[in-house]
């Protein structure tokens, strides 16, 4: 299992492709790089080179302590350098779009594009917490609520709930 430690953190990381341009391919809040399967073998189709991470807090990769926001964007720079990465299009979605933000902004010689999806700007709230995802799944769906338009959380219910079950599979 290909592992980064870097910092507090043990960043899991898988590459799919080889000598096309890189995309890194960044998830939301505690979705795992696994999401990504069906996209990274669209890119793979057009010889184009993927990188897909697990933001710690999130799949395979490990971590102790606590962590800001700045810390997911140095997790992916640290993953960059590592891999030999010179520059990457970024396709992120919800939080991983704003790492990619951040990585643009800070470093935008290494970015070639930018894809954003369900994103904003600001990170302010995005840290750890020394609250611990709660156990039980009422409490689970009670504590996410607040990341979803009312709407959208009764409308899609089997996303919610997987989102729910990959936090009880990290937390048990």
């Amino acid at each position: 299992m290909p592992l980064l430690s870097h910092g507090n953190t043990k960043i899991y990381y898988e590459i799919h492709g080889h000598g096309g341009p890189w995309v890194t391919l960044i998830n939301g809040y505690t979705r795992s790089s696994s999401d990504f399967r069906s996209l990274v073998r669209c890119f793979n189709e057009h010889n184009v080179s993927c990188l897909v991470l697990d933001n710690r807090g999130a799949g395979k990769s490990l971590w102790t302590g606590n962590f800001c926001f700045q810390d997911f964007v140095n997790d992916v720079f640290a993953l960059w350098d590592y891999l030999h990465i010179k520059q990457s299009s970024l396709v992120g979605i919800s939080m991983g779009g704003m790492i990619a933000q951040s990585l643009a902004l800070q470093h935008p010689e290494k970015v070639l594009s930018l894809c954003l999806v369900s994103t904003c700007k600001d990170p302010v709230n995005v840290s750890s917490t020394d609250r611990p995802w709660p156990s039980q799944k009422e409490l689970l769906l009670k504590r996410l609520e607040p990341y979803f338009f009312p709407e959208f959380f009764k409308r899609n219910a089997p996303l919610i709930l997987s989102m729910v079950k990959n936090i009880e599979t990290q937390i048990l």
